[in-house]
């Protein structure tokens, strides 16, 4: 919103939490081929019709299951992420059109000068679209968060919900009771001093980032508000871990890119 004019800034607003979920028989039918099972003989109120929330590439469910901990079987409340259908067929059907479109444009705007943006633009789409295509690989996604979650479980200031299960389009993980995403934190909690409550979150998403950094040299590669959930007691939850960017032996580039950003 610092960068992009108002309007644009609002429209694009609706892809952190409100793009349209996928139909109840899709997710249905996700579980099934997943777990060789309907929903309703592995979860206690699961409801299909209506999700949690929904993203471009899933959407996120509500249920409880039995699940085992420290050697005691609990009914837990978990999150059941579930993955888009053919979803990798529709990005590599958008790359082609995109890419004939650029083709196309070289017949009737030719140009010497062109040539180097074309493809320029063409390799940034193919980046862009190996980007969501990783995204897509669930069991993946489940490792990367399960690995984030065992080394902030004992944090006080950022965590990452644990795994329970995963499957190529199904991930299981722990649900984080009355979060919401951080842009809506203030006005969602109404603390006393609303410009203090956005100041401490801003250090704490700070202190998260920095941490991820230099640290684990791995970070979070789509840490949209949309991903940055806050629970009553100011703690961040970091969700949707389909796309991180390995840091090792990249620090002093970053650093000097911040640097000429700042």
């Amino acid at each position: 919103a610092d960068f992009l004019p108002e309007e644009m800034a609002r429209e694009l607003m609706v892809f952190q939490e409100d793009v349209p979920p996928m139909s109840a028989d899709e997710a249905r039918q996700a579980v099934i081929d997943s777990f060789g099972k309907p929903p309703e003989d592995i979860y206690f109120g699961f409801d299909a019709e209506h999700p949690l929330k929904s993203g471009a590439i899933g959407s996120l469910y509500l249920a409880k299951k039995p699940v085992v901990e420290d050697g005691v079987e609990r009914l837990v409340p978990v999150v059941v992420k579930i993955g888009r259908h053919n979803l990798d067929r529709e990005f590599l059907m958008g790359k082609t059109s995109i890419g004939l479109m650029l083709l196309s444009s070289q017949y009737w705007a030719p140009h010497g000068k062109l040539t180097p943006f074309l493809k320029a633009m063409t390799a940034q789409i193919d980046g862009f679209i190996e980007g969501f295509r990783g995204e897509l690989q669930f069991e993946r996604e489940a490792a990367i968060q399960a690995r984030f979650a065992q080394r902030t479980q004992h944090g006080g200031v950022w965590r990452v919900p644990r795994v329970y299960a995963s499957t190529e389009r199904i991930i299981e993980m722990e649900y984080v009771d009355g979060a919401v995403n951080i842009s809506r934190a203030a006005v969602h909690f109404k603390p006393r001093d609303a410009q203090a409550y956005r100041r401490d979150l801003a250090r704490k998403f700070t202190f998260a980032v920095l941490s991820q950094v230099f640290i684990h040299q791995e970070v979070h590669g789509d840490l949209h508000p949309g991903n940055v959930m806050v629970d009553a007691a100011g703690t961040l939850h970091l969700i949707d871990w389909g796309n991180t960017v390995q840091l090792a032996g990249k620090v002093a580039p970053v650093w000097r890119y911040l640097r000429g950003a700042l």
